[in-house]
């Protein structure tokens, strides 16, 4: 009886156990959960799953967490479809274990070719075989073939010029529809490109590799999620812990996906951007017209009633109207022509470097920062005469040329620049005792050479016054009043052009990324 109770509960244990999920299906509920938007179940889910041992199920919990407590609830619902799930992060961040690190060690690494660095120039017309045997001569190649590859067929015409060895090979495997395996430095074996000959000749090789130090989480997820979409290798597995990356596939995706990862965690190229800002102004002032007298002094200038007729001014000129004791004088002013022109230019030009590295964003300020104030306040004064007085509180705004560029390197000779432009200044308004700030805002997107000068964009104004004054009702005289008053134009003129001229450090040829040559998917292209 005892025995029979034993079993059972061990029985009862086994099933428990086995009911139980893993973290990997813990981890694919919380995802379908945050999907929904059960941000709360979803935080739950991954929390038991990294109780379980998944560590990328306790960094999205923590990032939902993170988010909730930044933005809500309903923010944190919106899922990236770029964020890799953490079902698919276990995946590729699971520890590499001594067996997967001495099978890579076992499976050696294909040899590569001795190619020579010249330029070829290819003309030939030949049998599939007889072209490959003629271009192997032509490259120093020692050439073998398939049992199986024809002997015989239809004459191929190959011709280019200037080409490299490399694409010399590449051009032939297209235009005679095979595929090369190298067996040494200088020997090929020429293979006819079939599904079944791609599984019996192409070599299957696993490469360990190295991780960068330092090298962050999140690069590391979005260089793999991006190695793994684009060649979907076989065996792709990293371990942050030993800083090892293993990759197990047939040798035309993991030397492709190799160089892809290197370039993708290797060094960014540098970028200095030169940066110009070009001001110029013009202020003309034209002032011609009549002057009139617009006003007149009366003096009564008889003796009576004691009136002293001396204390008028006697430098004035007086015309004088009436007679006895009713004589009036009036002052009589002088009329005055005017006719001036004033004309005022001024530029500026600011020049600034900048330097930043691809896929990094700079930023640079021409300019200052103002003090704006934002809020005051201010308590009565007491029956004693003291007031409280608090300090008012006022944020910095920057005031010129806010500029922030970010580079985006593809190869020696261009580069893309995304500009961002903000140029802010006080408008002379204020509005309850805060200044008014005047801004223009320029977002742009441009492909560059390296070294070439673009205008970005520019910004120009044009201002018109117009001031007539004088006498009323005559300034108003068709044509006859236009010389019976003073008329003055003001104008007021401006132009701002923004200039970026981009710079690769150095040669760049140990920075910028080199091209991978994949070929078509149904018939990968080898690399040599």
């Amino acid at each position: 009886m005892g025995l029979c109770l034993r079993i059972l509960l061990a029985g009862l244990t086994v099933a428990v156990w086995a009911a139980e999920p893993s973290a990997r299906a813990l981890a694919r509920k919380g995802e379908q959960a945050e999907k929904i938007g059960n941000v709360a179940e979803a935080v739950l889910l991954y929390n038991q799953a990294a109780a379980k041992g998944s560590a990328v199920a306790a960094a999205r919990a923590r990032t939902l967490m993170e988010r909730v407590v930044r933005d809500g609830m309903q923010s944190a619902t919106a899922i990236e479809a770029a964020t890799a799930t953490p079902a698919e992060l276990d995946a590729i961040f699971a520890p590499i274990s001594e067996r997967d690190v001495k099978e890579a060690r076992e499976l050696l690494p294909p040899p590569e070719l001795a190619l020579p660095k010249t330029l070829f120039a290819v003309d030939l017309r030949e049998a599939p075989q007889k072209l490959w045997e003629s271009a192997g001569k032509l490259l120093g190649l020692e050439v073998q073939f398939d049992g199986e590859y024809p002997v015989t067929g239809q004459p191929v015409r190959f011709q280019c010029t200037e080409q490299s060895a490399k694409q010399v090979l590449h051009g032939l495997s297209a235009a005679t529809g095979s595929f090369l395996v190298a067996l040494g430095p200088r020997r090929i074996m020429v293979v006819k490109d079939t599904t079944q000959k791609r599984q019996e000749r192409e070599p299957t090789v696993a490469v360990l590799l190295t991780l960068p130090d330092p090298t962050s989480t999140q690069e590391l997820q979005e260089a793999a999620r991006a190695v793994q979409q684009v060649m979907e290798i076989q065996k792709f597995a990293i371990d942050n812990t030993r800083h090892m990356v293993i990759m197990r596939d047939r040798v035309s995706k993991v030397r492709p996906a190799q160089k892809l990862f290197e370039q993708l965690l290797g060094a960014r190229p540098a970028v200095v951007i030169e940066v110009e800002l070009y001001e110029m102004r013009t202020t003309k002032t034209l002032e011609a017209g009549l002057g009139l007298p617009t006003s007149s002094k009366l003096f009564w200038l008889s003796r009576f009633l004691n009136n002293d007729p001396s204390k008028v001014d006697t430098g004035a000129t007086i015309a004088t109207l009436g007679a006895g004791n009713g004589l009036i004088g009036m002052t009589v002013a002088d009329a005055t022509v005017t006719a001036t022109a004033t004309k005022n230019f001024g530029s500026s030009v600011q020049r600034a470097f900048v330097q930043s590295v691809s896929g990094q964003p700079a930023q640079l300020l021409l300019g200052q920062k103002y003090p704006i104030l934002t809020g005051s306040y201010s308590a009565g004064s007491s029956t004693a005469g003291t007031g409280l007085a608090y300090p008012p509180s006022f944020q910095f705004e920057n005031l010129g040329l806010t500029l922030k560029v970010t580079p985006f390197v593809h190869d020696t000779e261009e580069m893309t620049l995304e500009v961002e432009a903000e140029f802010k200044l006080l408008s002379g308004a204020a509005l309850n005792g805060i200044p008014i700030l005047a801004n223009r805002k320029f977002t742009s997107r441009v492909r560059m050479r390296d070294g070439q000068w673009a205008m970005l964009g520019g910004l120009s104004d044009d201002t018109r016054t117009y001031n007539r004054s004088g006498i009323p009702g005559l300034m108003q005289i068709p044509i006859l009043g236009q010389a019976l008053r003073t008329n003055t134009v003001e104008g007021d003129e401006g132009a701002m052009m923004l200039l970026l001229k981009p710079r690769l450090l150095g040669s760049g040829t140990d920075m910028v990324p080199e091209a991978i040559f994949l070929g078509p998917e149904s018939r990968p292209a080898m690399v040599f």
